[in-house]
């Protein structure tokens, strides 16, 4: 049996269909504000993904302290940051979550 979810609206148009593309959550991962990877097996068994989620929202007015850029190769995830603008300026702390669609 199939499982998802279909959306109409009014008119019995289809607005959402999440049949065929349900995201599959695999782990998690606290990201200090150092460079890192993790690997995971199951990352081939779809198309992988990662989302960061910061720990709080603004770590300064100017809104330049450096966020991590995750890439994803294979079975591995990995982040790294860039340099700060300013020596008081911190690498942004949060959470990875990370799954396959």
């Amino acid at each position: 049996m199939p499982a998802g979810m279909q959306v109409w609206d009014e008119q019995g148009r289809l607005t959402v269909n999440m049949t065929t593309r349900l995201a599959r959550f695999l782990g998690s991962r606290y990201i200090d504000g150092t460079g890192g990877s993790l690997m995971d097996e199951n990352l081939s068994q779809g198309e992988p993904f990662a989302i960061f989620q910061p720990d709080q929202l603004f770590y300064h007015i100017s809104g330049d302290a450096p966020r991590p850029v995750i890439t994803i190769s294979g079975n591995t995830i990995g982040w790294s940051y860039g340099a700060a603008v300013n020596s008081y300026h911190k690498p942004v702390p949060g959470n990875l979550f990370y799954g396959v669609r």
